[in-house]
């Protein structure tokens, strides 16, 4: 557990001081589904430019839910990655549109056990209303390096941008 906040706190600051380097977008959010199935998350972003962003995203399984839609979930994961916008409609400085992203992060199927080394492929559309308000749908893959099975995913992600 020890070694996800560590990889966060560092991804946290890489992109603040990316932020303050740029003076570009930041971007917090979260997973609007998770939460009530009992996987609270965060996620920070940091737009560098108008097509490319840096993130952060942290979960944790705090209690089991009562639809074992997550049964397998695992109890703690973390990432970091950059995310590409391709193609948008809306005319903004900010990074909004279709877009394609990687990441490299680490998941604990347990709260006892070492974490796995975990690779994200994901794809989405960021829609941002009244240059405040983030909507992104995106679908993703986890692969982890330990020769488990890889996981994909939905999230509806719900953010603020300043």
């Amino acid at each position: 557990m020890r070694a996800l906040v560590v990889l966060f706190a560092l991804s946290l600051g890489f992109a603040t001081a990316a932020r303050a380097e740029t003076g570009a977008a930041l971007h917090i959010g979260l997973d609007v589904i998770k939460p009530a199935l009992g996987v609270p998350n965060l996620e920070v972003e940091v737009q560098i430019d108008k097509t490319l962003t840096a993130h952060v995203f942290g979960e944790i399984k705090a209690f089991d839910d009562p639809f074992e839609v997550l049964k397998d979930h695992p109890a703690a994961y973390a990432r970091a990655g950059v995310r590409y916008f391709a193609w948008t409609f809306q005319d903004t400085t900010r990074a909004t549109g279709l877009f394609g992203g990687i990441g490299a992060g680490a998941m604990m199927a347990t709260l006892d056990e070492r974490p796995s080394a975990v690779v994200n492929g994901e794809v989405g559309y960021k829609l941002v209303l009244f240059d405040m308000v983030q909507l992104a749908p995106r679908v993703y893959a986890n692969v982890p390096l330990d020769g488990q099975e890889p996981t994909p995913g939905f999230e509806l992600m719900l953010g603020v941008v300043f």
